[in-house]
C-alpha cells in the first residue's frame, strides 16, 4: 500500500505547516514532498503533495488504486480510487474554512484538522442510524463527516470464464480475518458472508487460480421481499400502526434492514426519523434491481469482494452468470463461545471502555443484546456482527 496526502488552498492564504506535519506523521517510511504556488487574483494558490513513494510526475501522486492529480491550468485537484479498494483515500473540503481541500490515506489527521477548524459532524446520528438500518452508509451522510471517503469507482467488466469448484478452508483465526477486512474496506459492514468469500479466494490463490465470482441469484431474496411487503401492507391497515404505515412506503429497504426501527432508536437514543427511502417506480422486483445496481452493490457487495480478493492476493473477475455458492458457518455459536477467536474479539470489544468512541451508540444496549445472545434467549447474530465491525472500524480510524 502506498500512502498519499496533500493540501490545496485557493483563497490566497498560506498553508498551515502544522497541517502538513499532521499529514506526514500519519504516513510511514521515507516521505517525498512537492510544493507549488500559483499567482491568482486573491494572491496565490498553494499546493503541497506528500507521498510514501518517490514523486516521478509533479502533477500526480499515487498509483492505480488511489491517486491525486493536480491540474495547474484549472487549479483543481482530482482524487480517484478504483477497485481493488486496496488503498483508502479520504478528503476534507475546507468549505466555510476556505477555498480548498485536504486529503490523506488516513482519516485521522483530517479529523484533527476538522476539529481545529471547529467543523462538526452534523449528520453523525443519521449516518449511524443509516448504518444500523442497511449495514453500510451511502450518500451524503457519513460516519466521518465532515471528512469524506473518496468513492470507489467500479468499472464493471463482466467476464465469461469457466467456473471450477473451490473448497473453502476456514481460517485458523476468524477474528484476524475480520479485522483485516474492516481495514481493507475502510468502513464497517454487516455482511458476514465476506468471511467465506475471503477463505474461498485464499484457497484459489494458493492454487494459482484467478477467481471468477459474481452476484448470487436474487430469486429467494425477491420472494422474501414480496412476502415482507405484503405483511407490511396488511399491518398498515390496522389501528395504531403508524410505524407500519410509514415503513410500508420504504419498500425494499425494510427487508434489508439489519436492526428493527425500535432497536435503532434504543441504540442511538434518538428518534429514527430519516430511514433510507429510495424513490423507485415499478414492481418490487424492479425496485430491488435498481436499488442493488445503484446503492447496495457498489457501496457494499463489490467493495467487500474487492477487499477480500486483495487480502487473499487473488485476481478477481466479475462473472456474468452468478456468484459462487457461500458456505454457511456457525457465526452465531462463534459469537457465543469465549473459546473462539470471534467470541473473544466480540467480548473484549463490547466490554472495552471506548467500544464506540464518539459514536452515538449506547453500550449498555449493546451489552444487553450480547448477553441475550450468549444466553440463547434470542439470536442477534446479524446485529452483533454489524456492531462489532462498527466498533473495530471506529477504533482503527481513531488509532
Amino acid at each position: 500500500m502506498s500512502g498519499i496526502a496533500g493540501i490545496l488552498r485557493r483563497d490566497g492564504r498560506p498553508i498551515e505547516e502544522s497541517w502538513a506535519t499532521k499529514l506526514g506523521n500519519s504516513l510511514s517510511g521515507t516521505l517525498w514532498r512537492f510544493e507549488e504556488s500559483v499567482e491568482i487574483s486573491a494572491g496565490t494558490a498553494e499546493l503541497v503533495l506528500i507521498s510514501e513513494t518517490k514523486i516521478k510526475n509533479e502533477s500526480s501522486i499515487g498509483d492505480e488504486n488511489a491517486s491525486a492529480i493536480w491540474d495547474r491550468d484549472t487549479l483543481e485537484l482530482h482524487l480517484h480510487r478504483t477497485g481493488n479498494g486496496k488503498n483508502q483515500l479520504y478528503f476534507l473540503d475546507l468549505d466555510e474554512a476556505g477555498d480548498g481541500i485536504v486529503f490523506c490515506s488516513n482519516p485521522m489527521p483530517l479529523l484533527n484538522i476538522a476539529k481545529e477548524l471547529e467543523l462538526v459532524n452534523a449528520h453523525l446520528v443519521s449516518a449511524t442510524q443509516q448504518y444500523l438500518q442497511l449495514g453500510f452508509v451511502t450518500g451524503k451522510d457519513s460516519l466521518l463527516s465532515p471528512v469524506q471517503s473518496v468513492p470507489l469507482q467500479h468499472e464493471m467488466q463482466y467476464a465469461n470464464c469457466k467456473k471450477v469448484d473451490f473448497e473453502i478452508d476456514r481460517s485458523s483465526s476468524v477474528a484476524e480475518d475480520l479485522i483485516a477486512l474492516v481495514t481493507r474496506i475502510g468502513l464497517p459492514f454487516s455482511d458476514y458472508t465476506l468471511l467465506s468469500k475471503l477463505w474461498m479466494y485464499r484457497n484459489a490463490s494458493s492454487k494459482g487460480n484467478t477467481i471468477c465470482d459474481g452476484l448470487q441469484d436474487p430469486t429467494a431474496r425477491i420472494k422474501d421481499t414480496l412476502k415482507f411487503s405484503r405483511w407490511q401492507g396488511m399491518l398498515s391497515q390496522l389501528p395504531h400502526q403508524k410505524k407500519a404505515r410509514d415503513w410500508s412506503k420504504y419498500g425494499i429497504t425494510t427487508f434489508d434492514s439489519v436492526f428493527s426501527s425500535s432497536l435503532i432508536e434504543q441504540l442511538t437514543g434518538q428518534q429514527f426519523a430519516l430511514p433510507v427511502n429510495p424513490q423507485y417506480r415499478g414492481s418490487i422486483e424492479e425496485q430491488l434491481e435498481l436499488y442493488d445496481r445503484e446503492v447496495h452493490n457498489p457501496d457494499s457487495i463489490f467493495r467487500g469482494m474487492d477487499a477480500a480478493a486483495d487480502i487473499a492476493h487473488v485476481e478477481l473477475q466479475i462473472c456474468s452468470d452468478g456468484g459462487l455458492p457461500i458456505e454457511s458457518y456457525p457465526i452465531s455459536s462463534w459469537l457465543r463461545s469465549p473459546q473462539s477467536s470471534l467470541g473473544q474479539l466480540a467480548g473484549d470489544t463490547f466490554t472495552s471502555e471506548d467500544a464506540f468512541c464518539s459514536l452515538p451508540i449506547d453500550k449498555s444496549v449493546v451489552l444487553e443484546l450480547f448477553t441475550a445472545h450468549n444466553q440463547e434467549s434470542q439470536d442477534f447474530t446479524s446485529e452483533l456482527f454489524s456492531l462489532l465491525t462498527l466498533s473495530l472500524w471506529s477504533s482503527q480510524v481513531r488509532a
